[in-house]
């Protein structure tokens, strides 16, 4: 109790159960509700009444259920009813669910042998009526609940093609899809021939999912005529042929993120009428011919393009593929470019070029990625196509294998002023490079060189001399920067030029900025040339 000159002040204790939420607005609770992780936001649904019904109507809000069918697991059965209640619960209280579910253990490949041609070649195992049994009971669960569906993912091995068009797709065909954002079918080991993939139904989500704006299709083919649920889909990911499709346009209009994977280069002419309204695009192209660069040049007006091409069976790629096309938009905004040359798989070269400087929806992206190109031919492709950019590049980053490439793609990098060069676990091969060079890229304005282990448990050691062949800096004190790399010997700057030369020890140079890490290793330094 409260006293002052004017008596005793009344209680401030309120009751245990007041609700003190009452004096949140609605507004400040939908604006946190935004930020909540999911597992947040469905804990503050059982806050209070208010709370609840605002937290249900949030977008963010769903239940996540997550189904691995595996017959041989003794508790399957019950599982499969677990997740069918689950589903049902969910139906019947109108909240919203992600559904994803795993039939790969029930949809295995066998690996059959052509009598005719001896070729190996996967094929589908006839299903066991316990599996049979298994698809109808959870297919017909998801079926009825279609109408709190956000996400629906079904992933398979190699199922017949009587599974999905018997037992999956008519349970997807019953009823309107009204929450639906994201719908994926994935069939992992694509079936052959091709007349073995199952055809999605025209009548998908009885022709009605206006959220839908995210679809996978991998091994399952798709009619030439418009699908009505695809139709809002901005985002399409096709691992499929594109038989009788003649323009991708009239299948999904509103698309704006592309990716097709195992196009023929005959069917480029298919996503020309797409060109003017895709954002980004993913390719992945074979059977390419010697007018390649004119079927990929309309290409070349979407903003975001990643490119795989094939180029194994195709002997006159270093004479017929040019890339310029798709680098006139890049050169013409006249901002330095960011410049990646890396091979996150090996035999999988991958050149990147980005617009840094712009904001990410006007970025521009280059990717393309040449698979079973010989170092030769990848030489001389490179250089070809690079060459024209240097003056346009600000930044590059290289695995080490690809270091020695940078002289014979670029004379000179007259504006690049980062280099960062990442290095593997595998044995530096300092002797004999994988490009062996006699060149150096002048880099008269370099001013960062960053060294990075890719495998930082693992510390490198890297002869500073396979790093003065390659580069020729200017009078630019150079910070040399690593992380998880050690070099051999010291790489200085001579004064004058500033050019690098290789000490066994820096006493007598100006070190201008000399740091370690918390283990003791050199991290960072930086020579301002020889004192006098």
């Amino acid at each position: 109790m409260l006293s002052s000159a004017f008596g005793p002040a009344p209680s401030l204790s309120l009751p245990p159960d007041f609700d003190y939420s009452r004096f949140v607005l609605p507004e400040l609770l939908l604006c946190i509700f935004d930020h909540l992780p999911q597992k947040d936001l469905i804990s503050a649904s059982g806050t209070c009444r208010r709370w609840r019904a605002l937290a249900h109507a949030h977008a963010n809000l769903y239940y996540h259920l997550a189904l691995d069918v595996d017959l041989a697991r003794d508790d399957m059965p019950q599982t499969l009813n677990e997740f069918c209640a689950g589903l049902l619960y969910l139906r019947t209280s109108n909240l919203r669910a992600r559904v994803v579910v795993d039939w790969t253990k029930v949809t295995p490949a066998v690996i059959t042998v052509d009598q005719t041609t001896g070729l190996e070649h996967p094929a589908a195992l006839p299903p066991t009526p316990q599996s049979s049994a298994a698809v109808q009971t959870v297919m017909e669960a998801i079926g009825d609940a279609l109408s709190v569906l956000t996400k629906l993912e079904l992933l398979f091995g190699c199922p017949i093609k009587a599974t999905l068009e018997d037992d999956v797709f008519p349970h997807l065909c019953r009823a309107a899809a009204p929450q639906l954002e994201k719908f994926s079918v994935d069939v992992l080991t694509l079936p052959t021939p091709v007349k073995n993939y199952p055809t999605v139904p025209d009548h998908l989500f009885a022709g009605a999912a206006p959220k839908l704006g995210h679809v996978c299709l991998s091994g399952v083919l798709i009619n030439p005529q418009p699908i009505p649920a695809l139709l809002s889909a901005s985002v399409l990911e096709l691992n499929t042929p594109l038989i009788g499709t003649e323009n991708l346009l009239d299948l999904v209009p509103r698309v704006q993120d592309l990716t097709l994977r195992g196009l023929w280069a005959s069917d480029l002419a298919k996503l020309h009428p797409l060109a003017n309204t895709l954002q980004k695009l993913t390719v992945v192209v074979g059977g390419l011919t010697t007018n390649i660069t004119e079927q990929l040049r309309p290409l070349a007006q979407i903003p975001q393009t990643s490119i795989t091409m094939a180029v194994g069976d195709w002997s006159d790629v270093s004479n017929h593929l040019s890339l310029a096309p798709f680098f006139e938009d890049l050169k013409r905004r006249k901002r330095p470019l960011s410049f990646q040359l890396n091979e996150e798989v090996a035999g999988f070269p991958k050149l990147t070029f980005s617009d840094a400087d712009s904001v990410d929806e006007d970025q521009l992206i280059r990717v393309f990625c040449l698979i079973g190109c010989t170092d030769d031919e990848l030489r001389v492709v490179l250089a070809a196509n690079l060459r024209p950019l240097a003056a346009c590049i600000g930044s590059v980053a290289v695995d080490e294998h690809f270091l020695e490439l940078l002289p014979d793609c670029f004379v000179t990098l007259p504006v690049m002023d980062s280099l960062v060069v990442y290095w593997d676990n595998a044995l530096e091969s300092t002797d004999a490079p994988r490009f062996a060079t006699t060149k150096r890229v002048h880099c008269p304005n370099l001013w960062q060189l960053w060294l990075v282990s890719l495998e930082p448990e693992f510390r490198r050691e890297v002869r500073a001399k396979r790093l003065q062949r390659v580069l020729r800096p200017g009078r630019i004190p150079v910070l040399q920067k690593y992380s998880g790399v050690s070099l051999k010997q010291r790489l200085v700057q001579k004064s004058g030029d500033g050019d690098f030369a290789v000490v066994d020890s820096d006493e007598g140079y100006n070190v201008l900025l000399r740091g370690y890490d918390a283990d003791g290793h050199l991290s960072a330094v930086q020579y301002g040339g020889k004192r006098a």
